[in-house]
């Protein structure tokens, strides 16, 4: 596992590439994700962005030399609304794994690296946010002791 301190720019494209995968095969949870190498790369880039901006970090899972997973967090993300506490909380942006590799616990290790560095970096609280129909993902957080804190309804037409 490699943090994004030590990403190489083939890391970051074959980072890319997992991300584009993996969102490719979101659709069948939501088919309004844009998808394409060109949305994975400029979706990569943000989340760089918010590593930056909120003392974040990229974990990365190999095997080989393909890029199996990652998880991006950010440690200091501030709280927004005025119904919530003042200050900061982890947020757990990003958790991805390629589905051929998917409960063979990478996830989890993914999962318990982000939380570690969201601790020593002095959060209070972490966050991650799933899709309601990723059922794996929803037993993942749940078996990490993740409660659901908030839902948000879409209806389209």
């Amino acid at each position: 596992m490699q943090s994004s301190e030590n990403m190489l720019h083939g890391t970051a494209q074959r980072c890319a590439g997992a991300l584009w995968s993996c969102r490719s095969s979101s659709g069948r949870w939501t088919p309004n994700f844009r998808g394409g190498e060109d949305m994975a790369d400029e979706y990569l880039e943000s989340i760089h962005v918010r590593c930056r901006e909120a003392n974040g970090k990229i974990f990365v899972a190999e095997q080989g030399n393909l890029v199996v997973g990652f998880a991006a967090v950010m440690s200091q993300e501030k709280f927004t609304e005025p119904d919530e506490p003042l200050g900061t909380y982890a947020l757990i942006s990003d958790l991805v794994v390629l589905s051929q590799y998917r409960r063979h616990g990478i996830g989890k290790q993914l999962l318990e690296h982000a939380e570690r560095f969201a601790k020593v970096a002095g959060a209070k609280e972490i966050r991650i946010g799933v899709l309601a129909l990723n059922t794996g993902a929803r037993k993942l957080y749940r078996s990490a002791e993740f409660m659901p804190h908030l839902e948000v309804f879409v209806k389209r037409w």
